[in-house]
């Protein structure tokens, strides 16, 4: 049977506020603090006792980042993939704008003891490396605009008024002679 990420999704089993998955015939099936693959075994293994030659298929079928700041279109976005980098999130954004500083974007990650955020550097090779680069559920990305902003966006201002002191000088010298 066809099914698209709305249905996975639907037809899903999700761990709850006590990190187990309840699973009909196996009961609730702890997996809090496991890994995709550690999960998938411990189902398997509970589902062996219950069932003959079963089968266990473990994904994470979506999560949600939160992408604000200096992007296009900031919001809270769905992933439904197994992992999502900062740079794919900030793509689903809609990129950063000409206000964003790409040097200094904040993840903000919630977890059970408070709060963990990252600085990253979008520029920077190592950013593979940073703990911040693949985004976890409920993570949320925050573009810093880049501190000649309020200048770029008074430019337009300041020249139309500079131009008009030129001017205004400009007559002024000519009336003089």
């Amino acid at each position: 049977m066809y099914q698209n990420e709305t249905s996975l999704y639907i037809n899903g089993y999700t761990v709850n506020d006590s990190g187990n998955v309840i699973i009909p015939i196996l009961g609730q099936v702890p997996v809090i603090g496991l890994t995709i693959d550690e999960a998938t075994r411990r189902i398997q293994e509970k589902a062996e006792i219950y069932l003959k030659d079963a089968t266990a298929i473990v994904k994470l079928i979506s999560f949600k980042v939160t992408v604000i700041g200096e992007v296009n279109r900031p919001g809270t976005y769905t992933n439904f993939n197994n992992q999502l980098t900062v740079l794919e999130a900030i793509g689903m954004a809609g990129d950063i704008t000409d206000y964003g500083n790409r040097q200094k974007v904040l993840i903000v990650r919630p977890n059970p003891e408070g709060t963990t955020t990252y600085n990253v550097n979008l520029q920077d090779k190592n950013l593979l490396l940073s703990e911040g680069f693949f985004l976890l559920p409920n993570d949320i990305v925050i573009v810093d605009p880049i501190k000649s902003k309020v200048f770029r966006l008074n430019l337009p201002t300041l020249s139309i008024f500079l131009s008009g002191l030129s001017t205004l000088i400009l007559i002024l010298s000519f009336i003089q002679k």
